[in-house]
């Protein structure tokens, strides 16, 4: 009887454990994807951005 009862209580704290890690793991798999989505966004700007000067600077080094 007393088995059963300790039983059900630590199937219980189980189950919040699970919940718990599933949320966690969401959470940084979340984190992680935003992080490296950002990463890339600033990588494509400053490619972008930088495109025109170098092109600017080739065409002023062919004109000297």
């Amino acid at each position: 009887m007393m088995y059963e009862t300790t039983n059900k209580q630590f199937e219980q704290v189980d189950k919040r454990f699970e919940r718990i890690e599933s949320v966690m793991m969401w959470g940084f798999g979340l984190l992680f994807t935003s992080m490296l989505g950002l990463v890339s966004f600033v990588l494509w700007d400053r490619r972008t951005s930088l495109a025109p000067v170098i092109r600017t600077i080739k065409e002023k080094e062919s004109e000297i």
